[in-house]
């Protein structure tokens, strides 16, 4: 016979203000059903209903506290409304996920689940079939397979036939929540098999998903919002149409919903594929469920997914005495200290867990999941062991690390020095291990090295030296010591270090030694003439003739004394004082002859140089200069006893330039003093420039040409003659020996 079909429509009614923000981050849903048995009226039953939902957690969205369930009857293909329910949400909860995912681990990917369930009772038995759908707008405009996905809803259904409501039967139940994030270029298989309670026979088509709603009264959209082509459709009025998405091209169908280089299949609920292109993509499931060859129901299941990429960089890496290929090796040489291993894995960021395991040399085990390793290994030997990182994950990595246990050489270092005596220190090294084996290293703080047990050592200047020593063993385990030597021994023997005794003053003389010694040293220079002074290198003002002698006395920082007097007479002898005079500066190479007047006191011979490599030895001597340019003038005065002074002065050659400007001119066209311009020597510019104002300050005239002049009109009208009276002229040039000159004054016209 043919069956009337009665439709059940779940509709998510959902608050409007938070509507679209909500339904955005959705990204699956399931509906299914169990019947609880007779009702209280005749020929109905009882029914408890499940809806999924499931968002992505990772952002700031939530499930709605309260949904509207509407259930329609069908005739064929058509529908009418009977009956809706309001369903709160039941519970919510964060899904546990595939911990040995790639995109897990890259992506911090979170899943939540929302359950609504409800009760509908005394639903009638009927030779009709029963359609349960969700119809919500609208899905995240990032999809990639479909078109318009901002302005496209969804529809999750699931039937009921007369059979399996005679039967009172239960659907099949989907426990598999399809993961949030799939890897590219990797083989995928997602198990989205259903349980059937009853044991019916269950099977799974890839098939289109449903449109529902619409964007009206969502996101600033005109319309209502629970109209039929709003976002949240009123189940009272609403029909769901059950149309399929439309897919973005020719190449994207239903029973190929996503790029993948292997054909997708779908066998026993398991999806099978390898995704080949980035993007996010929504497909359908369509679970059939048979008793004994015979239909009991229908449910769709909405599901999207992300393909991303998953090659994490990570590398795992610690500090060692040396890696090969895959194995660090680590020398310990000192077993009963802590022991810590860095570790240098890349990229942090993708390093979720850490785990360290080891066994020892007699069988004993050691774990850590510290970033760094921290144990102590009591026993020498040889430790084996690895390090895991993300361990049981797809994006993971581990090296093999191995601990050579080994016992230092014990070492004792020493010295012998005299510290007030130049003489050298002897250092010695003794050990428990034969020095024959051992790799010696000594470094005396003075950038000096040896590698010899004993030595014998000169320091060079005086100081506070640390001396390292390390010796090595066949092991490779290092031991160190460092000793301190403080080395300011007092000279035997003092020498001055400064010039001969005998000078001009006035005279500032720097006193100091030849000797080793620094500023942590005690001076005392004492001169016979009463006068004291302390530090290395102080300075002695000699300002008149005098006669003394000289004594030190040194102290090293250790206490060590030395003292010495010098017999050295310090003779000072007075010093001329050298001065000239130049009788006429303003020369050029018209007035080329220069007359100096010598100034000097207490000096009988003089040296002249004219700074154009000519001399002179006169007292008072005259010079010719032959060019132009800037001249240093020295002298040289000596005194009889041989004391010298030197003093200089600089004298500028210039150009021949004898500019000067008529006070009068006639610019009356008789060819008689017509025009008026400077007159002089030009050849000797670089840049001229001239100005006539009247007494108005207007311009009247401007020229940067020397050879023209003005002749009395004016440059903006040269048909207007400029009236009989006084005008100003201003005239600048630069010679070319950079010299800049301003000539200004007043001219008459005259006409």
């Amino acid at each position: 016979m043919n069956y009337l079909r009665i439709s059940v429509l779940f509709i998510l009614l959902h608050a409007i203000t938070e509507t679209t923000l909500r339904a955005e981050h959705l990204v699956g849903g399931v509906l299914s059903y169990e019947c609880l048995g007779n009702g209280s009226l005749a020929n109905t039953k009882n029914y408890r209903f499940k809806l999924s939902l499931t968002r992505d957690c990772s952002l700031s969205t939530s499930f709605d506290t309260n949904i509207e369930i509407g259930i329609y009857q069908a005739t064929g293909t058509k529908y009418a409304f009977y009956r809706k329910v309001s369903v709160p949400l039941t519970k919510e909860t964060k899904v546990p996920l595939d911990q040995k995912s790639c995109a897990i681990l890259l992506y911090n990917v979170c899943v939540a689940e929302a359950i609504y369930e409800f009760t509908v009772t005394d639903l009638p038995v009927i030779n009709q079939d029963y359609l349960i759908a969700y119809q919500r707008c609208c899905r995240n405009m990032t999809i990639t397979n479909i078109l318009d996905p901002g302005r496209t809803g969804s529809t999750i259904m699931i039937e009921i036939t007369p059979e399996a409501q005679q039967l009172c039967n239960q659907s099949a139940t989907s426990n598999q929540l399809p993961p949030l994030v799939v890897c590219a270029n990797q083989d995928l298989r997602i198990n989205l098999a259903s349980i059937d309670p009853d044991g019916d026979q269950l099977m799974y088509e890839l098939c289109a998903p449903y449109t529902g709603g619409g964007p009206q009264g969502g996101g600033g959209s005109a319309g209502s919002p629970i109209g039929c082509n709003g976002i949240n459709p009123d189940p009272a009025v609403c029909v769901p149409p059950l149309n399929e998405v439309s897919y973005a091209n020719s190449m994207t169908t239903a029973l190929n919903p996503f790029p993948s280089s292997t054909p997708i299949q779908l066998i026993n609920g398991v999806l099978i594929a390898t995704p080949s292109t980035l993007g996010q993509y929504i497909f359908g499931i369509c679970i059939k469920e048979f008793r004994n060859g015979k239909l009991l129901s229908t449910l769709r299941r909405d599901i999207q997914i992300n393909i991303a990429l998953c090659s994490a960089p990570i590398k795992a890496g610690v500090v060692a005495d040396n890696t090969v290929s895959n194995t660090a090796t680590i020398n310990l040489c000192d077993p009963n200290s802590p022991f810590e291993i860095t570790n240098i894995s890349a990229d942090s960021q993708f390093i979720k867990t850490v785990f360290w395991e080891f066994k020892g040399p007699k069988g004993n085990i050691f774990n850590d999941t510290t970033f760094n390793f921290k144990k102590t290994f009591s026993d020498t030997g040889t430790y084996m062991g690895k390090l895991f990182l993300n361990r049981g994950n797809q994006c993971s990595d581990s090296l093999n690390v191995i601990v050579q246990s080994r016992n230092k050489s014990e070492i004792t270092a020493t010295v012998s020095y005299d510290s007030c005596d130049l003489s050298p220190a002897v250092f010695n090294l003794s050990s428990t291990t034969p020095l024959a084996d051992l790799n010696i290293k000594w470094s005396f703080g003075d950038s000096t090295f040896s590698s010899s047990p004993q030595n014998t050592h000169q320091y060079l200047r005086p100081g506070v030296y640390d001396v390292d020593v390390v010796a090595t063993n066949q092991q490779g385990c290092m031991a160190q010591k460092t000793l301190k030597v403080k080395y300011f021994p007092a000279p035997p023997n003092l020498t001055l270090d400064f010039p001969d005794s005998i000078f001009c003053f006035p005279y500032s003389l720097k006193l100091g030694l030849k000797e080793i010694t620094d500023t942590t040293y005690t001076y005392n220079w004492s001169f016979s003439d009463g006068r004291n002074f302390s530090g290395a290198h102080p300075s002695v003002i000699f300002d008149k003739a005098v006669s003394s002698t000289l004594m030190i006395k040194l102290a090293s920082p250790v206490g060590c004394l030395s003292q010495k007097s010098f017999s050295r007479t310090f003779v000072s002898k007075e010093k001329p004082i050298a001065d000239f005079a130049l009788i006429d500066d303003m020369i050029n190479l018209r007035n080329p002859q220069i007359d100096l007047i010598n100034r000097s006191v207490n000096a009988d011979q003089y040296v002249w140089n004219f700074g154009d490599g000519t001399t002179s030895t006169l007292a008072n001597p005259q010079h010719l200069y032959d060019r132009t340019g800037r001249f240093t003038i020295t002298l040289i005065a000596t005194h009889a006893n041989g004391c010298t002074d030197t003093t200089f002065q600089v004298l500028t050659i210039g150009e021949l330039t004898d500019f000067f400007a008529p006070n009068i001119f006639t610019p009356n066209g008789d060819g008689q003093n017509d025009l008026f311009k400077p007159l002089g020597l030009e050849s000797n510019m670089v840049s001229f420039e001239m100005n006539i104002f009247d007494r108005w300050g207007g311009v009247l005239f401007k020229s940067t040409d020397p050879s023209i002049g003005w002749d009395g009109t004016s440059t903006k009208n040269i048909s207007a003659h400029a009236a009989d009276g006084v005008y100003l002229y201003f005239i600048k040039f630069t010679t070319t020996d950079g010299q800049q000159k301003l000539l200004k004054g007043s001219i008459t016209l005259i006409r």
